[in-house]
């Protein structure tokens, strides 16, 4: 039988995405109301420094989602346009997997 599983049939973005942290280190930039680093990324994500900066080089360098500055002894993380487009989507689908309620549904539910 010729089946071939959809894993297979991914981009190199799409499997890239199919891992929990990448989604999590885009939504935590999205979400910070605050300059965030990769050393904040790694604790807001339960994952360690050296995962966190792996992470963050691939969203930065190959996908182009993440850019970076320098504060001082610190790289303050941004996410470019696409990656705050990307990282909409997921915050979208997480709560739609949890059954949240975004801040937009709250106020337009209120007469």
């Amino acid at each position: 039988m010729d089946n071939v599983s959809g894993a297979e049939n991914c981009t190199e973005l799409e499997k890239f995405f199919l891992k929990e942290m990448p989604v999590n280190i885009l939504v935590a930039i999205r979400r910070s109301r605050e300059d965030i680093c990769v050393s904040d990324c790694s604790r807001k994500v339960d994952t360690t420094y050296a995962h966190a900066v792996k992470t963050r080089k691939k969203l930065e360098e190959t996908h182009d989602l993440v850019c970076s500055r320098e504060d001082g002894r610190k790289q303050v993380l941004e996410l470019t346009d696409e990656g705050k487009r990307i990282a909409d989507i997921f915050i979208e689908l997480k709560q739609e997997f949890s059954g949240e309620v975004g801040e937009e549904e709250l106020t337009l539910s209120v007469p």
